[in-house]
């Protein structure tokens, strides 16, 4: 250790760049807020016991999804919360507003049952959501955390995969039950199809993915998660371009799963659940392999290694156009992963 101490090559300012860092939030939140989760306290075993209750109805925490963050003025966020249970428009939506000193959550009627009832407001002002900032701070109450090294991280060019999509309607999205195969996701399974044994169309809210695709090597399970996201049409055309909007729902997807990463069991179990619920409405969500396949991954997975990748999908950016913004985003979502998970982050976009 004295040697180190004592030699004059080392810049301590480098040092000091990987030192996490604290500053507190006063007057205004941040501009460039694009993601939200969980608060750190509620991890996957607690979320399965977790419920949310608003207007006679009660939602389990995994089914509800977090909306991207929109300003309501400068000291006040407003985060919209969907489930698929209901596949409204919005459950309710969370305001949080910034204090001289502090800030102060509003969620009216809504009841958090674990583990007593209590309003879900007073729960997450002990608890706070997790923000997420383009330039790559993360944002807890009313602090911002961050490292030098972390910040305004680009995706390396490499990660970017330009795809033909053909004929591919990539302003539609999603399979749905009848399985579209021109749709973003239907494309996306007949490509990565042949390379798994069991894939799994999870699409819909609270989904882990859009699509799981699972295969067995020896000891090893590896475990792909696919998020997809289509291009929206402009003056009746979808045109892939530089739109940096485009990539904020699909980085807060790939960055919201990494809770799923290494939870072993539980991660099979939700699998297997969404599976059999659906079957009550005529969708069977696996599109490849058969439920006795997952069953069987579900009692291996105790003595097998997982490896985790995480890929994305987004027609909607054009590998020639792609903006400094858009890699922005991108490459938050790419550390965040990188430093919470070490899976690494793969995008596959247009020309």
């Amino acid at each position: 250790m004295s040697v180190k101490l004592n030699d004059n090559t080392i810049d301590p300012a480098d040092v000091l760049k990987n030192v996490m860092r604290v500053d507190q939030i006063k007057d205004r939140w941040p501009e460039g807020l694009f993601y939200v989760d969980r608060p750190v306290s509620i991890a996957i075993e607690k979320g399965q016991r977790i419920s949310l209750y608003f207007q006679g109805e009660t939602f389990n925490l995994l089914d509800v999804e977090l909306g991207k963050p929109e300003y309501s003025g400068a000291r006040t966020l407003e985060i919209p919360s969907l489930s698929r249970v209901t596949m409204a428009k919005s459950v309710a939506t969370i305001a949080i507003k910034l204090l001289e000193d502090g800030y102060k959550t509003s969620c009216p009627g809504v009841k958090i049952l674990y583990p007593h009832e209590m309003p879900l407001d007073s729960y997450l002002d002990a608890e706070p959501l997790v923000l997420l900032k383009v330039d790559g701070s993360m944002v807890q109450g009313n602090y911002s955390q961050y490292s030098l090294n972390s910040m305004d991280v680009k995706l390396p060019a490499g990660l970017l995969e330009p795809w033909d999509w053909g004929t591919t309607k990539i302003h539609q999205e999603s399979m749905r039950a009848e399985r579209r195969k021109d749709s973003v996701q239907g494309f996306t399974f007949d490509k990565i199809a042949d390379d798994y044994s069991i894939v799994f169309n999870d699409d819909d809210k609270g989904e882990i993915a859009d699509l799981v695709a699972i295969r067995e090597n020896k000891d090893v399970i590896y475990v792909d998660f696919y998020h997809c996201k289509f291009c929206p049409m402009t003056d009746g055309m979808a045109a892939p371009g530089a739109r940096v909007a485009d990539v904020y729902e699909v980085c807060g997807q790939a960055s919201r799963s990494v809770k799923w990463l290494y939870t072993g069991e539980k991660f099979f179990n939700r699998l297997m659940d969404r599976y059999q619920q659906s079957l009550l409405k005529d969708f069977d969500r696996i599109l490849k392999g058969t439920p006795q396949q997952l069953e069987i991954l579900r009692n291996k997975c105790h003595d097998h290694e997982l490896i985790f990748e995480i890929v994305i999908f987004q027609p909607a950016i054009s590998a020639k156009k792609v903006s400094k913004e858009q890699l922005a985003v991108l490459g938050t979502s790419y550390s965040y992963i990188k430093s919470i998970s070490g899976s690494d982050l793969k995008v596959i976009v247009s020309p």
